[in-house]
């Protein structure tokens, strides 16, 4: 075996796959515990109740959740890496 080359069953660069995934869903995860804990906070800023900032924050979460699998699914059969580059520029500028 030469140096360079992967292992049977493994894929080159899964590493770096895996980090960008544990990060994605560690700040999704983060995103969440803060807003749950300045929930009352929010709730009196903006004028609503706690349950309609925890309705907000179940459907956000959920909807983060879905995107992550659908991306995960459909990343790699992209040819090129095009619906990578099409999600990062859509996501980010919205940060």
């Amino acid at each position: 075996m030469t140096s360079g080359t992967s292992s049977p069953g493994r894929v080159a660069g899964s590493g770096f796959v895996l980090g960008v995934l544990a990060s994605g869903q560690f700040l999704m995860t983060l995103d969440s515990s803060v807003m749950n804990v300045s929930i009352r906070q929010v709730a009196a800023d903006i004028g609503t109740t706690v349950t309609g900032i925890q309705t907000a924050i179940t459907l956000y979460t959920l909807v983060m959740a879905s995107l992550m699998i659908t991306g995960a699914r459909s990343g790699p059969s992209s040819a090129g890496g095009g619906l990578s580059q099409s999600g990062l520029s859509s996501t980010v500028p919205g940060r």
